[in-house]
């Protein structure tokens, strides 16, 4: 594996109303599994300074590959209760050059 990530991806929430808490958790939930996949240099929840009201998860990956396999059954249940708890998200993706 390279000693540095070459992905970054911020996926930015705003929860729905009432839903901040719910959404925090499931944020630190499917935080914690991506940390244990292969490729995954870490993982963690922010709040975000210039718009309180929004989360955002950060990861950070080796490759595209490494990022696409994330499709297991037990993150993609959290992913959709992160879905869930959103009335909106932005996803951005950075690339190391």
């Amino acid at each position: 594996m390279p000693s540095h990530a070459r992905i970054i991806r911020v996926a930015r929430y705003r929860p729905q109303p009432g839903a901040t808490e719910d959404l925090r958790a499931a944020l630190h939930a499917l935080a914690r599994e991506l940390r244990e996949l292969s490729g995954v240099f870490g993982a963690q929840v922010c709040r975000i300074d210039e718009h309180p009201d929004w989360l955002a998860l950060v990861s950070r990956w080796a490759d595209e590959q490494s990022m696409q396999a994330t499709g297991g059954p037990g993150i993609e249940e959290l992913v959709d209760r992160v879905a869930g708890q959103a009335q909106e998200q932005q996803i951005e993706h950075f690339i190391a050059e």
